[in-house]
């Protein structure tokens, strides 16, 4: 008998299949998880939106709505962006892999999937997510300017550096060279050596995780 554990994590599976979502939702209350199911797009968009879930398994072939559109839809709703979504596909052609990460997945898994891979890809996955919570939470809070980038490409800024430089998050996945004049990118170059030790800091955490 599956006993349900009061663990904190809640995964929305969404699949057609009745019988692998019997599959997945056993395996994963065994270890702990908090499960609800959807058999289609809307079921899931309505699902998602009323309790939002920490992570979502998400079968791409689905009569309808597919899954890397359904994961399109879901980016689009505030609330949900930062939903990881890891695909679950037989498809093992490099187009299908390219397009679950364009769509805005996280990760994929290919049928027929063993049950220790699925743990170790929610679990890394959860991980990198609750990770990112703390470090956004930190940001948010400190009085200090911070601008996160990849190669020069923005990939957040928190209150206070939006203060700073008089910004806002528009300006989020924008080249920093193309955003701030000369004269803003050598003031950002002299900001306190407490402030670029934190924007480093966080730069190569995220950097590990992915």
């Amino acid at each position: 008998m599956n006993k349900q554990l009061p663990f904190k994590e809640n995964i929305l599976i969404v699949d057609d299949k009745p019988e692998t979502l019997s599959v997945l939702t056993e395996i994963l209350i065994e270890h702990g998880y908090n499960i609800r199911t959807a058999l289609n797009v809307d079921i899931a968009l309505k699902s998602a939106c009323q309790y939002t879930p920490d992570l979502i398994l998400m079968d791409v072939r689905m009569p309808g709505t597919d899954g890397f559109e359904a994961c399109k839809m879901l980016k689009r709703i505030k609330q949900l962006q930062h939903v990881p979504v890891i695909f679950l596909t037989g498809a093992t052609d490099i187009n299908a892999k390219i397009a679950a990460f364009q769509s805005g997945g996280v990760d994929y898994i290919t049928k027929p999937f063993a049950n220790d891979e699925v743990l170790a890809r929610i679990k890394t996955h959860l991980i990198i997510k609750q990770e990112r919570e703390r470090y956004q939470a930190l940001a948010e809070a400190t009085t200090e300017g911070i601008l996160i980038h990849d190669n020069g490409v923005i990939v957040d800024i928190n209150p206070a550096f939006e203060t700073m430089m008089h910004c806002g998050k528009d300006i989020i996945s924008k080249n920093i060279k193309t955003v701030f004049s000369t004269k803003s990118l050598k003031a950002l170059s002299q900001l306190p050596k407490k402030t670029k030790n934190i924007v480093s800091l966080m730069n190569n955490y995220l950097m590990e995780l992915l």
